[in-house]
Protein backbone atom coordinates (compact mmCIF):
# COMPACT_ATOMS: atom_id res chain seq x y z
CA UNK A 1 0.00 0.00 0.00
CA UNK A 2 1.41 3.46 -0.75
CA UNK A 3 1.62 6.35 1.62
CA UNK A 4 -0.86 8.87 1.88
CA UNK A 5 0.28 12.28 0.38
CA UNK A 6 -1.12 15.92 1.48
CA UNK A 7 -3.81 15.41 -1.47
CA UNK A 8 -5.15 12.07 0.69
CA UNK A 9 -5.39 13.98 3.64
CA UNK A 10 -6.60 17.23 2.32
CA UNK A 11 -9.70 15.07 0.66
CA UNK A 12 -10.28 12.82 3.96
CA UNK A 13 -10.26 16.07 6.29
CA UNK A 14 -11.51 19.34 4.54
CA UNK A 15 -12.07 21.20 7.46
CA UNK A 16 -8.99 20.15 9.27
CA UNK A 17 -5.92 22.17 9.67
CA UNK A 18 -2.78 20.58 9.08
CA UNK A 19 0.82 21.79 11.25
CA UNK A 20 4.01 20.20 9.48
CA UNK A 21 7.55 20.53 10.79
CA UNK A 22 10.19 19.21 8.54
CA UNK A 23 13.96 20.23 8.00
CA UNK A 24 13.71 18.64 4.94
CA UNK A 25 13.94 20.90 1.86
CA UNK A 26 13.00 17.99 -0.19
CA UNK A 27 9.58 18.14 1.52
CA UNK A 28 9.17 21.70 1.92
CA UNK A 29 9.93 22.24 -1.98
CA UNK A 30 7.48 19.56 -2.68
CA UNK A 31 4.42 22.28 -1.38
CA UNK A 32 5.31 24.06 -4.83
CA UNK A 33 3.75 21.49 -6.55
CA UNK A 34 0.29 21.43 -5.02
CA UNK A 35 0.25 25.45 -5.40
CA UNK A 36 1.10 25.57 -8.63
CA UNK A 37 -1.66 23.38 -9.38
CA UNK A 38 -3.97 25.63 -7.59
CA UNK A 39 -2.86 28.49 -10.06
CA UNK A 40 -3.45 26.08 -13.15
CA UNK A 41 -6.49 24.34 -12.09
CA UNK A 42 -8.89 25.86 -14.46
CA UNK A 43 -6.26 25.15 -17.77
CA UNK A 44 -6.91 22.02 -19.91
CA UNK A 45 -4.77 19.43 -18.60
CA UNK A 46 -3.87 15.89 -19.96
CA UNK A 47 -1.19 14.91 -17.75
CA UNK A 48 -2.41 12.21 -14.98
CA UNK A 49 0.14 12.89 -12.42
CA UNK A 50 -0.76 16.36 -12.79
CA UNK A 51 -4.45 15.65 -12.44
CA UNK A 52 -4.15 13.95 -9.46
CA UNK A 53 -2.58 16.73 -7.56
CA UNK A 54 -4.33 18.40 -4.85
CA UNK A 55 -4.34 22.03 -5.43
CA UNK A 56 -3.70 24.54 -2.37
CA UNK A 57 -4.10 27.93 -2.91
CA UNK A 58 -1.32 30.06 -1.02
CA UNK A 59 -3.83 31.94 1.02
CA UNK A 60 -4.51 28.74 2.66
CA UNK A 61 -0.62 27.71 2.95
CA UNK A 62 1.71 29.65 5.87
CA UNK A 63 5.79 28.15 5.32
CA UNK A 64 8.34 29.81 7.54
CA UNK A 65 12.16 29.09 8.02
CA UNK A 66 13.20 28.88 11.75
CA UNK A 67 16.31 29.83 13.06
CA UNK A 68 17.39 30.89 16.28
CA UNK A 69 15.41 34.07 17.36
CA UNK A 70 13.40 34.56 13.85
CA UNK A 71 10.93 32.77 11.66
CA UNK A 72 10.42 34.17 8.23
CA UNK A 73 7.89 33.12 5.45
CA UNK A 74 9.21 31.22 3.14
CA UNK A 75 5.96 32.09 0.47
CA UNK A 76 6.65 34.76 -2.20
CA UNK A 77 3.88 37.14 -2.52
CA UNK A 78 3.80 37.75 -6.05
CA UNK A 79 4.27 34.13 -6.98
CA UNK A 80 2.12 32.75 -4.23
CA UNK A 81 5.03 29.59 -4.49
CA UNK A 82 7.83 28.91 -1.81
CA UNK A 83 10.53 31.18 -2.56
CA UNK A 84 14.31 29.61 -3.03
CA UNK A 85 15.52 30.84 0.61
CA UNK A 86 16.39 27.34 1.73
CA UNK A 87 18.39 26.43 -1.94
CA UNK A 88 21.61 27.61 0.14
CA UNK A 89 20.89 25.04 2.82
CA UNK A 90 20.32 22.96 0.29
CA UNK A 91 22.95 23.40 -1.58
CA UNK A 92 25.42 23.09 0.96
CA UNK A 93 23.77 20.09 1.78
CA UNK A 94 24.52 18.25 -1.46
CA UNK A 95 27.90 20.03 -1.56
CA UNK A 96 28.98 17.74 1.19
CA UNK A 97 27.67 14.62 -0.58
CA UNK A 98 29.43 15.22 -3.57
CA UNK A 99 32.70 15.87 -1.37
CA UNK A 100 31.83 12.40 0.32
CA UNK A 101 30.90 10.63 -3.52
CA UNK A 102 34.47 12.30 -5.28
CA UNK A 103 36.57 10.62 -1.85
CA UNK A 104 34.46 7.31 -2.70
CA UNK A 105 35.61 7.67 -6.44
CA UNK A 106 38.73 8.32 -5.66
CA UNK A 107 39.10 5.12 -3.24
CA UNK A 108 37.88 2.91 -6.12
CA UNK A 109 39.92 4.74 -8.72
CA UNK A 110 43.52 4.02 -6.39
Amino acid sequence: MAAPCAGDLLQTFPNAQFIVTTHSPFIVEALNNHLKKWQVKNFPMTDPEIEALMPLSSSDVAAYAVFPGQASSLIDSESGLLDDQLLQHFNAINLLYDKMRDIEWEQRQG
